[in-house]
Formats: structure tokens, C-alpha cells, sequence
């Protein structure tokens, strides 16, 4: 719907000269007062528009890029700037006035400010509270200001205002507005949202709709219309613009105690597309480009036992805990349920569905999901719990669901030695599908910040429990055929598992039955007719999103265009009109975006 590009801490600000103005720590060279009342055009200055929208559930901030930067002739620029700290700190700041003096403040605060007593560098990582940061920034804007040097006798504004925002460590995130003098006023429940510029149309749409307990999707829609208002009002208000979004999870509580769920540590992520279709509304003024980022608290805990609780809770309702293992840090979702399991296809971004790994506490557990013969309860015997993975014909009774097994006969299972990972699958109670927890094509991670750098807003917990011994992926090995063969070469030599067998290993042959493999695919009895408009005589339908209609026989993988749900409902779909009967089947045209490549690479794959 928007193309539009997001970077972090991208040393830009912005040019325009706002009313939110002070005059400094110094006398006033421009022979003027701080007034947050007085508006732009009193003061000939051109418009801009920014806003922070502080809720219970995060921290929303939109800006625009129009500026008139006088001599310079630069008509847009970039002024929303993220500093972040996987892990450590995410804070967010909008600039507006003086281009030279909000750039210059914002190189200081990049390169550190020098403490005049101690001599000390300062900077913003170096903060702990989000209050200092906010001092932090107001001295640069003096420092930089003090840089112009005396310019009373100017007609030029050296006036700027900033909106500053974000979250440090566990605590809750925090928004201020900070003047050219360095002070400060800070956003409070009571009056959620800090704005610069233009008053008379965007500001209204904010007073009426914006509440502490808005939704923060409500919130960031709400924002962008107010925005939409501003820029139909004001020509000197433009695209693109720029989004940040903060989002923390949260714990309710009593109503008046305002009592939630903080997290010790978090991680931020940058991702593509608006959140939940986030803006609708005169979606044509803001298309040609949007620029978008999220920072979504993901919370990264020990391994301890209100952790682990945690953790099961989350699993148990379809959520995704990354959690350590002996290999690499493992993705973990219940492998009982195509909902979950497509869950960790859409988080590693993977553009095809390979057969993941299903880690299960013990022996019994894995004799219950797989036929496992001697030889490979041998290898169990020796080298289990351990970096080994097994692949075997599934259990008539086994549990593990087609997605998690990419619509195969046979599922791949390993019993990891970490205990934590261990002691989670022991409270979860069945097997989790856990491939490594990285984006797809990213190196695997053997550290919990390495998960939070790949996927921090896209997994709901991560459970730190140090460095993984191993540091490499486990090794796979096959008893589907007569003779054992390597899938995969990993921590456990293939000299050692061949002296325990007693024989030599085969070498992996045709279609894929385990991750690191060349991609397999289930091949229904049916013809398949890919991106199909309309049903033909004699056809079934495999539907999305009510396409085809609902005459005859006709599966839609869902109803409301979710592709979450699509990749779930697949491989049970694909059987079940195999169970009908359908000679032929029109596959209705499937989104190639997200989770929708992996669909199509699957229905391709079906259909050759």
C-alpha cells in the first residue's frame, strides 16, 4: 500500500523555524521569549508539523520533512531520529527551527557533550533515566545555539524545539518537549501527546481522540489523520513523513494503581509496512512515500523459573519464545499447532516451508512422535540429550502438525542437552518446532543479543541463558531408507556416529526431510491450476480472501486475506480436497508478500 524506507539514527533534523521557541542560556540574540502560544506566521517563519503520542501500551512519533532552510534551499529533511542500543535503550527525536542549530545539536549529541565540570564526554547512551537524557539534549541545543554566535541585529529565527522520547533499561517510556533554552516540559497521562506547529486543524482531531488507554494502533491512526489535516490545510507542510512507533508489552492491573508489566531489558527492530493497515484513512495523500519504523519491546529474561513460566504461558497460546540450546538459540512454537508454526515461518522471513526440527524432553516422547528402529535408538541412546537430530517415518499417534513437518511423512526430532531448554520443554509438555532463531539467510545466533538483533519485535520472549556451547547446528541424520544417511553435518562428527553404528553413512539423496536442504513438496493427487480468477466446470477451489465464491467445493485457506492463517490452513487443506475426490483444483491468486512467497513456492512446487 506505501513504499517508503526506515533507517536508524540517521543524523538528520530540520529547518523549519517553529513557535516552540526560547532564548537560550544566554541573553536572546534575536530579542525574543519563550512562547509556546505564539504561532509561526506571527513570527514569519515557515510551518511544520510533529507529534508524540505517549499511551499505556508505547510511544507513537510523527513528523514531516517540509523545511525552508532559507540560503541553503533545501526543501525537505529528514528530522525524526532514532538512537537505539539493542537491548539497552530505545529514544526517539523530532526536530524543528533553525536547521544548523538542531543539526548541530543533534551531531553533539551523536559525537558527546563535554561536562564543563568534569571534563567528562557525555552521551545519550550514557543516561540513565530518560529525564537525563531529555537535560542531555537541552544542553546540546544550547551549545550548538552558542555556536552562532551574535545575531541581534538578524531577522533571522535561531529558534528550534524538540520533541524527545523513549524507554531506558525496564522503565516506562517517557516523552518531553524540550525548548531552545535547554528547559523542558514532560507528556503526562492526563494530556497524552506533545505537538509542534500548526494548531488550528491537527491539534483538534488530537484533543478529541487521544486518550492514556488508546489503543496504540488507534493512536498512530489518529496521529496520521491529524497529520493528513495539516498537510491538506497547510502547503508548507509536506511529505514524506516520517513514523517511529515504541512498543512495550504490558501486564494489566488495578485501574488505580495503573500497576503493569515492565521488562528488565529490550531490543528494537526496524520492519517494513504499516502495523495492522495502520493508516486507511485518505490513504492516497501519504502514498508516495512513508517512511516507517518500529521499535516493539521484546522482553529478554533469564532462565529462571518465573521466566520459564512465562515462557510456557506464551507458548500455550500460540506466541513464540526464542530459548537457548546447546547447538544455537532455538525459535521456539507449540509444534502441535499450523497457527504457531507459521508463526516462526513469517518471523525468520524463510520463503519456503522446510521441515523443521521438533525438540521433545525425552526418549518416550520421541517414540511417541516417530517409528524409530534400532539403529537410530542406538545413535539416541548415545548421543541424546545432544546436538543430534533424527529424521524418521511419523508416528500414526504422533502429535507434530503437517506444517511443522512441510506436509512430509516424516518428522525431525532431537532432544537438545541444554538444561534450560530442557527444563522448558519438560513444563511445556510436548514438542516445540524450534529451527535456529535468526532471519532466514542471517548467520545463526549464539547469544540472546544475537537473537534480539535479528528478531526483537517479532518474537514475544527471549530467554537468556548465556552463550551456546556449541555454536553450530546439529547433525542430522536419516533413517527413512536402508541405509542411514547424513543430511546434515553439525556438532556431532560423522566418524563418531558411524563408530556407534558400526557401518558407513549415506549420502543425502532427492527431496528435502530436513532443514538445510533443498526444499520438498507435498504433491496432492489433484491438478492444481495456480492464480485462477473464476472456477471452471468440474473444478474444486482452494480459496483466499472469498475470491472464488462459494459455489461447489471450494476451501478458502482465509476468509479475511490472513496469511498466517493461509500457511496454517495448507497442507490440511490440500488433503482434505484430496479426500473429496477433486480431479482438479483452481488455487485462487495468493499475495507474494510476507508469508504469501512461501504459499506460492509451496503451491508451485504442488503443482509441477
Amino acid at each position: 500500500m506505501f513504499s517508503y524506507t526506515a533507517k536508524a539514527a540517521r543524523r538528520n533534523s530540520r529547518g523549519d523555524k517553529d513557535a516552540f521557541a526560547s532564548c537560550g542560556d544566554r541573553p536572546n540574540p534575536c530579542k525574543r521569549f519563550a512562547s509556546v502560544g505564539r504561532r509561526p506566521r506571527e513570527m514569519g517563519v515557515a510551518m511544520t508539523y510533529c507529534c508524540g503520542i505517549l499511551v499505556r501500551e508505547g510511544l507513537v512519533m510523527i513528523a514531516d520533512t517540509r523545511t525552508n532552510a532559507g540560503l541553503d534551499n533545501i526543501s525537505t529533511f529528514r528530522k525524526l531520529q532514532l538512537f537505539e542500543d539493542p537491548g539497552r535503550h530505545v529514544m526517539m527525536l523530532a526536530s524543528s527551527g533553525n536547521l544548523s542549530v538542531s543539526q548541530g545539536a543533534v551531531n553533539l549529541l551523536v559525537e558527546g557533550l563535554e561536562d564543563p565540570a568534569s571534563g567528562r564526554i557525555e552521551r545519550l547512551e550514557d543516561a540513565q533515566t530518560m529525564l537525563q537524557a531529555a537535560h542531555l539534549v537541552g544542553r546540546a541545543v544550547r551549545r550548538s545555539l552558542a555556536l552562532v554566535g551574535d545575531v541581534a541585529e538578524t531577522s533571522v529565527s535561531f529558534d528550534v524545539a524538540m520533541l524527545f522520547g523513549g524507554q531506558i533499561g525496564g522503565a516506562p517510556p517517557r516523552l518531553f518537549m524540550i525548548y531552545t533554552a535547554g528547559n523542558a516540559i514532560e507528556c503526562t497521562p492526563d494530556t497524552p501527546y506533545l505537538q509542534i506547529g500548526e494548531h488550528k486543524y491537527g491539534k483538534p482531531i488530537l484533543d478529541r481522540a487521544i486518550t492514556y488507554e488508546t489503543d496504540i494502533y488507534d493512536a498512530l491512526k489518529i496521529g496520521l489523520i491529524s497529520m493528513d489535516s495539516t498537510i491538506r490545510s497547510n502547503l508548507s507542510v509536506g511529505l514524506p513523513i516520517d513514523i517511529a512507533l515504541l512498543r512495550r508489552e504490558i501486564r494489566g492491573g488495578d485501574a488505580h494503581r495503573r500497576q503493569r508489566r515492565l521488562f528488565p531489558r529490550f531490543a528494537p527492530t526496524l520492519v517494513q509496512g504499516f502495523a495492522r493497515g495502520a493508516y486507511r484513512h485518505s490513504a492516497a495523500a501519504l502514498r508516495p512515500r512513508v517512511q516507517m519504523s518500529e521499535s516493539r519491546a521484546t522482553p529478554l529474561l533469564g532462565v529462571d523459573d518465573a521466566s520459564r513460566a512465562r515462557a510456557v504461558e506464551i507458548l500455550r497460546t500460540g506466541g513464540l519464545v526464542a530459548f537457548p540450546t546447546e547447538t544455537v538459540y532455538g525459535l521456539g512454537a507449540d509444534a502441535t499447532s499450523p497457527r504457531a508454526v507459521a508463526r516462526i515461518y513469517a518471523a525468520k522471513g524463510r520463503p519456503s516451508f522446510n521441515p523443521l526440527i521438533a525438540h521433545v524432553a525425552d526418549l518416550s516422547a520421541a517414540r511417541r512422535e516417530a517409528r524409530l528402529g534400532a539403529r537410530a535408538l542406538r545413535l539416541a541412546e548415545a548421543f541424546w540429550p545432544g546436538p543430534l537430530t533424527l529424521v524418521a517415518p511419523a508416528a500414526l499417534e504422533g502429535s507434530v502438525c503437517e506444517l511443522a513437518r512441510a506436509g512430509l511423512a516424516s518428522v525431525a526430532l532431537r532432544i537438545p542437552a541444554h538444561p534450560a531448554a530442557l527444563a522448558l520443554l519438560r513444563a511445556f509438555g510436548g514438542p516445540l518446532a524450534a529451527p535456529s532463531a535468526n532471519v532466514s539467510g542471517h548467520v545463526s545466533p549464539v547469544t540472546a543479543a544475537h537473537v534480539a538483533e535479528d528478531l526483537a519485535g517479532r518474537v514475544d520472549l527471549i530467554l537468556d541463558g548465556g552463550r551456546a556451547r556449541a555454536g553450530l547446528e546439529s547433525t542430522i541424520v536419516s533413517f527413512l531408507g536402508d541405509t542411514p544417511a547424513l543430511l546434515r553435518p553439525g556438532a556431532i562428527a560423522r566418524e563418531e556416529i558411524e563408530a556407534v553404528l558400526g557401518t558407513r553413512l549415506g549420502e543425502a539423496r532427492g527431496d528435502v526431510v530436513a532443514p538445510g536442504m533443498t526444499s520438498a513438496h507435498y504433491a496432492p493427487r489433484a491438478r492444481l491450476r495456480l492464480d485462477a480468477q473464476w472456477l471452471e466446470p468440474g473444478e474444486a477451489g482452494l480459496d483466499f480472501g472469498g475470491a472464488l465464491g462459494d459455489d461447489g467445493l471450494v476451501l478458502d485457506l482465509s476468509p479475511g486475506g490472513d496469511l498466517i492463517e493461509a500457511a496454517a490452513n495448507l497442507f490440511a487443506y490440500l488433503r482434505e480436497l484430496d479426500a473429496h475426490g477433486a480431479a482438479r483444483v483452481a488455487v485462487a491468486p495468493i499475495p507474494a508478500h510476507g508469508l504469501g512467497e512461501a504459499i506460492r513456492d509451496r503451491l508451485r512446487r504442488a503443482a509441477s
